[in-house]
């Protein structure tokens, strides 16, 4: 496998923990006024926070310095975007729920 290929296995790893990490924000869930999507215990988020940064035991040993750098980039890059744009998603949620209870109030 090469180094290209593996980088953007670790960029997608760390993605998919931090998406349930997202996910499982109570915090998040307040502020957005929404349901929270799934409940995840204090040792699990602990986990998922520490198998996100697992690519830098990786990296790091065998001197990948460059890869090391691609997947920081991309994981905060992407991390940001995550951040903007889930209370886009939810205010979209509430929107169309909104919409679809005026539409049923109107027949």
């Amino acid at each position: 496998m090469s180094i290209q290929a593996f980088t953007l296995i670790a960029v997608a790893f760390s993605l998919v923990c931090l998406l349930l990490l997202a996910l499982s924000d109570p915090k998040r869930a307040r502020v957005s006024r929404r349901a929270q999507v799934m409940v995840l215990s204090a040792e699990t988020r602990k986990a998922l926070t520490i198998l996100s940064i697992l690519p830098t035991l990786v990296f790091v040993p065998f001197g990948l310095y460059a890869p090391l750098l691609l997947w920081l980039g991309s994981v905060l890059v992407s991390g940001w975007l995550l951040a903007l744009l889930l209370p886009l998603f939810a205010e979209v949620e509430k929107s169309m729920g909104t919409s679809r209870r005026f539409s049923k109030i109107q027949k």
